[in-house]
């Protein structure tokens, strides 16, 4: 019965939130590109002579996953704040935290693959377009050839899989750690508005 509840609010939930949905798609398929670059032997071949280019690439890969790290934890807080009281509601029908944070994780996991499978079949695609601009750039002859670099490919899911496996434990402690009276205010404390009271909810302390 949870899997289904689950797999019925991951579909909800994909709709509602599609601009996050493609943010992250686009974020993926960014890294996945750029990360060929670097372990693509036929750029190394256009290149020749030594290049800053993969460690400049490699630097602002970083700095991408501190940033969307920073908005995939607040998109999440702001998803568990549009479902507060729904959860509020399962857990006064008897469901245990442990349960609710299951059904929220698990609609998060489907989501989170498509947004990877999505990420990765593009971004392959879009290594050509980067790739064309860089033959651009040191005048050689741009030519299409299909190429899949698994160096680049785990590098991004270990990217994406910290930004996401990082938000989605966090969420996880703080719904465990809920009661039915935090949840139904959980917007409250979420935005600042009510009572001191409400500010000083433990959903905000913990995913603070």
């Amino acid at each position: 019965m949870l899997k289904k509840l689950s797999k019925r609010n991951a579909k909800r939930q994909a709709m509602d939130y599609i601009i996050y949905i493609i943010t992250l798609v686009i974020t993926v398929v960014l890294m996945l590109s750029f990360n060929m670059v670097v372990f693509s032997e036929e750029i190394s071949a256009i290149i020749k002579e030594p290049s800053i280019l993969p460690f400049l690439i490699v630097v602002v890969s970083i700095m991408v996953v501190f940033i969307m790290g920073a908005l995939v934890n607040h998109i999440t807080v702001f998803i568990l704040k549009r479902r507060s009281r729904e959860f509020g509601l399962y857990m006064l029908l008897g469901i245990e935290n442990e349960d609710i944070a299951g059904i929220f994780l698990r609609e998060n996991r489907s989501i989170h693959g498509f947004i990877l499978a999505a990420g990765l079949f593009l971004g392959t695609w879009f290594f050509q377009a980067v790739k064309a601009v860089i033959c651009g750039m040191y005048a050689v002859p741009f030519s299409f050839s299909f190429e899949v670099s698994a160096g680049a490919v785990i590098l991004t899911l270990f990217y994406m899989g910290a930004i996401l496996g990082i938000s989605s434990v966090r969420v996880k402690r703080a719904v465990r750690k809920l009661n039915v009276r935090e949840l139904i205010y959980f917007d409250k404390a979420a935005s600042g508005d009510g009572s001191g009271e409400a500010k000083d909810s433990t959903p905000m302390a913990l995913l603070s």
